[in-house]
């Protein structure tokens, strides 16, 4: 019955042991209300459901699989889905992740492990996951879980039933229970490990969280003869040549709070065609670029477009205060936020110290409540950069190519100095300069994006 959780029978368990036999059962956990792309559990890929997809990779050498997912009314027919495909289901409570885990493993022994996926990642396949255990196993641990920094869809981690039985005695926190692992983490050596991928296939986003991704594991799936029986790096590789390759950073980036690379893309956005805009945003996040600038309402509404259907998980935005709107701060920034469709924003800029002045409670007010994580302005002059450098409120500077010679090479570390550049050539001269974060390049054209892509790189 749909309001109280049930499990199937489980499949056999290989013995992927080194040492004394354990059984082995994979749980990938699944829901049809997924908040930026819902339903996507059902979506078809390779001729069935995503999560009958991912399910039935993670069996694909013989493990023992369920799928946990809720008793709400709205996954009837994800169970539907995976019953008919034959996938174990067990059904629980929708927030409360960890104890649907717990009794998706009821019947397992104290020293049985549990490997935690996502329906929504069919990059592991039964060999990932029998090389997760063992790894562990190697390392003595009761936990591992998969870390690594240029791969996102490999998520996975492995722990005893113990282990995950003590979580759910003592975990109280909602953060906690709906994760399902934080409580073990904080409790054990967290021990990780890297899976080892090299060339095209290392840097990739194999996942489906949004409508590009999905249109990108569409256009993967369709190379792939089999689908259910290609190993996890045919599956990578795949990803990577269909458009889900991760740009290796631009030579000379460095790690600061918003993640800002450097370059950052901009242009006449508003006056361009809703589709030419997505899809040169699309060129500029693969090639590279950290962040798009938005300079009016109409590029906040074309940009807004692109990003709701999967470009907020590539590229960030840096927006600027309209000129003039100092004492409607407050609405500005949220004719923004809802122009862009994104809860926050990376930088929001002033058009000059005094515009910030006067804007500088709302600012700071949504900087405090997470919509703008850092405050910029840009400067005209050697005066108003010098004081701007001295003001801590600010943490972003738009400066003339003009004023570079002003800009000092000893800028604080936590603060970003953007250039807006014509031409790419100027662009690699000006991240030559001591003291320079970023340069501003407009594009109007995917052919202008890849001559840019070409100058930062060799530059």
């Amino acid at each position: 019955m749909k309001d109280t959780p049930r499990s199937s029978p489980p499949l056999r368990s290989p013995d992927t042991s080194h040492g004394p036999r354990k059984r082995v059962r994979v749980v990938l956990q699944s829901r049809l209300s997924s908040s930026r792309l819902p339903g996507k559990a059902l979506l078809t890929l390779a001729g069935r459901p995503l999560v009958v997809l991912a399910a039935q990779r993670a069996a694909n050498t013989g493990l023992d699989v369920v799928v946990a997912t809720s008793v709400e009314p709205e996954d009837d027919a994800l169970a539907d889905a995976l019953g008919t495909a034959g996938v174990a289901v067990f059904r629980g409570d929708l927030h409360n992740t960890l104890h649907r885990f717990v009794g998706a493993t009821a019947d397992l022994a104290d020293d049985d492990l549990v490997v935690r996926l996502t329906g929504d990642n069919v990059g592991p396949d039964g060999a990932y996951v029998e090389e997760l255990v063992a790894r562990m196993r190697d390392a003595g641990q009761d936990y591992l879980r998969v870390t690594t920094e240029t791969v996102y869809g490999l998520g996975a981690e492995v722990f005893t039933a113990r282990l995950l039985r003590a979580a759910d005695a003592s975990a109280q926190a909602p953060y906690d229970r709906e994760h399902v692992t934080p409580w073990i983490r904080r409790h054990t050596d967290d021990f990780t490990w890297v899976p080892p991928v090299s060339g095209a296939a290392g840097r990739v986003r194999c996942t489906v969280d949004t409508l590009l991704d999905f249109s990108i594991a569409a256009r993967a799936l369709s190379t792939v003869p089999d689908p259910v029986g290609a190993t996890w790096r045919e599956i990578l590789g795949a990803w990577a040549a269909a458009g889900g390759a991760v740009p290796e950073p631009l030579p000379g980036s460095r790690p600061n709070s918003i993640g800002l690379g450097l370059w950052v893309t901009g242009g006449d956005l508003g006056i361009m065609e809703p589709s030419t805009a997505s899809r040169v945003l699309e060129h500029a996040a693969l090639a590279g670029a950290s962040h798009v600038w938005v300079t009016d309402p109409e590029s906040a509404a074309r940009v807004g477009r692109a990003l709701a259907h999967g470009l907020s998980e590539r590229i960030g935005v840096v927006a600027d205060l309209p000129a003039g709107a100092a004492p409607a701060a407050d609405a500005a920034v949220w004719e923004t936020l809802a122009r862009l469709r994104v809860s926050a924003l990376d930088a929001v800029v002033a058009t000059s110290p005094s515009h910030l002045d006067e804007s500088a409670e709302a600012l700071l007010r949504h900087q405090k409540e997470g919509r703008v994580r850092v405050l910029g302005c840009a400067v005209r002059d050697e005066d108003e950069l010098v004081a701007a450098l001295d003001d801590s409120r600010i943490g972003l500077l738009e400066v003339p190519a003009a004023l570079l010679s002003a800009v000092p090479s000893t800028v604080r570390d936590d603060r970003l100095v953007i250039v807006r550049c014509h031409e790419p050539a100027m662009a690699a001269r000006t991240l030559g300069r001591p003291g320079v974060t970023a340069v501003v390049l407009a594009a109007e054209s995917s052919d202008q994006v890849a001559a840019q892509e070409v100058a930062l790189r060799s530059r």
